[in-house]
């Protein structure tokens, strides 16, 4: 974990356009690392701590609008896109685009029309930013959510080369290898999450919801 005691030290250089509070961005630090590990309620305490520490930091609403929609608060996530979304032009531009992954407007306004739809727009970020593996991971989400499998397989693969332990996506390559009948590469993957999440049972009981959907 981040510390959050000492809130005297200098901020990383990387950090400045986030935050210039200390305490904001360790919050946000362990926001997203409890997110990246499939945490989502732990990571909504940090990243409201973050908020609270400096209202103006624009990643971290944006990444507290997404696990409060994964915690099931619908109205709170948009509260929260809403904000990032007003605080986005003092953003980087690849702040501006991870905001614009679920702000339309904002996608249109970046790069037009031809590729404001959520998939043509994944595909661009992949292509502007081939580092950064969020972009890969929710290109792989959308495939999956439009029954293209073999897409976000590629998809979550390149994550991984990126982050072999990202393990949101070991958990959706597992997912999309069962759906496509491949239980061996399903399987395997399953094994590498809980390899990469050390006493966390969540992929213990992916593994075996899958066997009983055999």
């Amino acid at each position: 974990g981040v510390s959050v005691a000492d809130t005297t030290r200098e901020i990383p250089p990387i950090a400045e356009t986030m935050t210039r509070s200390a305490e904001a961005y360790d919050f946000f630090l362990r926001g997203v690392e409890a997110r990246n590990r499939m945490y989502p309620r732990e990571a909504r305490r940090f990243l409201e701590k973050a908020v609270q520490k400096d209202s103006a930091f624009t990643l971290a609403w944006f990444w507290l609008a997404t696990v409060r929609k994964s915690t099931g608060d619908n109205k709170g996530a948009a509260r929260a896109q809403t904000k990032a979304s007003s605080l986005a032009e003092r953003g980087t531009e690849k702040e501006k685009f991870f905001i614009a992954v679920f702000d339309s407007s904002l996608r249109l306004r970046l790069i037009g029309p031809s590729s404001a739809n959520s998939l043509p727009f994944l595909k661009t970020c992949t292509t502007r930013f081939p580092l950064e593996k969020h972009f890969w991971f929710w290109l792989g989400c959308t495939n999956s959510a439009q029954g293209e499998d073999d897409s976000a397989i590629a998809a979550q693969k390149k994550v991984l080369e990126l982050d072999p332990a990202f393990v949101p996506s070991l958990a959706e390559l597992a997912y999309a290898y069962g759906r496509k009948g491949d239980f061996e590469s399903s399987a395997e993957t399953f094994r590498k999450w809980a390899a990469s999440a050390v006493g966390d049972p969540k992929p213990y009981h992916a593994l075996a919801e899958s066997y009983w959907r055999r």
